[in-house]
């Protein structure tokens, strides 16, 4: 009886651990020195991205399918003027919506582009991509401004975060 226990036990134990779903996004941004641009990629999970634009939007895009609404990148744009927001030397900046890409079916890769950036004194990131939708979702920044690579981890409780470089 006991080992029947037991076995019940580790079997619901196992079982949690696969059932629980990780909500994480991470954000990539790199300084182009060349070009005065911070570059800017974020992976997301594409089913939970097309959940987010259906909760602010009313509708499913179908997010890297045959049936992708035509609007998609628009919303896109649309959503994460909302969700992820940059300030620079303690200046707000546009981070402009450049495209998408998929890999495979599971992850969207969304690119930005901040243009006219040249001396980075100070970053601020507020990052609540997800959110609405997760309170447990954590959005991971790594940065490659300046020669130095630094990160963050930004969640319901810390959406937003200051990196101040001293060269």
């Amino acid at each position: 009886m006991k080992i029947t226990k037991l076995k019940y036990a580790i079997v619901l134990l196992l079982m949690a651990f696969t059932l629980h779903k990780f909500y994480v996004s991470i954000t990539e941004i790199k300084q182009n020195k060349a070009n005065n641009t911070l570059e800017i990629s974020m992976r997301l999970f594409v089913n939970d991205m097309d959940d987010a634009l259906k909760a602010q939007f009313g509708k499913s895009f179908d997010l890297g399918t045959k049936g992708e609404l035509e609007d998609t990148d628009e919303k896109l744009k649309l959503y994460f003027l909302n969700h992820f927001k940059l300030k620079i030397n303690g200046k707000w900046v546009a981070a402009k919506f450049i495209g998408k890409d998929f890999d495979g079916y599971d992850i969207v890769y969304c690119y930005f582009e901040v243009e006219k950036v040249k001396k980075i004194k100070s970053i601020d990131i507020k990052n609540t991509t997800l959110m609405e939708l997760f309170p447990e979702q954590e959005n991971i920044i790594q940065l490659d401004i300046n020669d130095s690579k630094k990160s963050m981890k930004l969640n319901k409780r810390e959406q937003e975060n200051k990196i101040i470089y001293t060269k």
